[in-house]
């Protein structure tokens, strides 16, 4: 059980995925995926290509889990709540969920990219973006799956 969720008195998708997403098993995950991602994308060795999976994710992480629930905030009720005017849907849907997926990995793939690029100096190009973006992607739906199968208990 995590603190921030418990203690919260407004929740949105963003603030439940976060707690599977950023969780131990989720980010080693991703290490394994984005390691051979890394490897046959860049062609890398698999010691060099784990070595940017690990900072890359190590430093999405600790920004992710401070930044990607307030993402996940101004989402849902800067852009998503125009959407809601339109559709009512409500906020836990599934439109809902799949945009908080995929800006999870698209948030996730920005940092990670730039950790790539311009800490271990790499060139990249928009096709590597894209299909790293599907590789984080994985990952993201993985913690989606996993809180529809085991829901969060309080």
């Amino acid at each position: 059980m995590n603190v921030p969720l418990v203690l919260a008195n407004v929740v949105w998708p963003a603030l439940y995925l976060s707690q599977r997403y950023y969780s131990w098993w989720a980010i080693a995950l991703g290490l394994v995926i984005e390691t051979f991602a890394l490897r046959v994308l860049l062609k890398q060795s698999l010691p060099k290509s784990f070595l940017m999976a690990l900072a890359a994710n190590a430093i999405s992480a600790f920004v992710g889990v401070w930044v990607f629930v307030w993402i996940g905030f101004a989402w849902e009720y800067l852009l998503a709540y125009t959407v809601y005017q339109i559709i009512p849907l409500g906020t836990f849907n599934l439109f809902g969920w799949l945009a908080t997926t995929m800006l999870a990995a698209a948030f996730s793939t920005s940092i990670e990219w730039a950790v790539i690029r311009f800490l271990f100096r790499m060139p990249t190009t928009r096709r590597f973006v894209l299909l790293f973006f599907g590789a984080n992607l994985i990952t993201a739906g993985i913690a989606l799956v996993t809180l529809i199968v085991n829901p969060i208990k309080f």
